[in-house]
């Protein structure tokens, strides 16, 4: 059972509903709803007018195409994601192939040098050893 306190705060809040109700129709659909006394018959009343009206179902409409291109949208940003990423993951490939072969060169000349200096000693003992004799 409810106290009086509690009547009259659902009795607020149902006016208030039913002022917010008011104010988002027109004069003709007000005239079909002013009657009732609870939000619920005003509601349910107005719903069943609109039932099948062709502005409900374009609002329908156009809440599933809102719905629809948002999903779009976010699936979208999902394969962004995924296409940044394998955008990142051939960069670093490419950028350590990169590396490998910068290490190659290097490897390659220091090699080349180690020969030019073992070239340049031996010749260098040859000719020692030529003055030698």
């Amino acid at each position: 059972m409810w106290t009086t306190d509690q009547e009259e705060k659902a009795t607020n809040y149902n006016l208030k509903a039913l002022n917010v109700i008011f104010s988002g129709i027109d004069l003709q659909e007000f005239r079909t709803i002013f009657k009732y006394t609870t939000t619920h018959e005003a509601w349910t009343t107005l719903e069943t007018a609109h039932e099948r009206t062709t502005s409900v179902k374009k609002s329908k409409l156009q809440i599933s195409l809102r719905f629809f291109m948002k999903m779009t949208i976010i699936k979208e940003a999902k394969d962004i994601n995924t296409v940044m990423i394998d955008a990142l993951n051939r960069s670093l490939q490419t950028f350590k192939m990169n590396l490998e072969e910068v290490r190659r060169d290097r490897l390659k000349s220091e090699k080349k040098t180690t020969l030019q200096v073992a070239s340049s000693i031996a010749t260098a003992e040859e000719t020692s050893t030529e003055n030698l004799y």
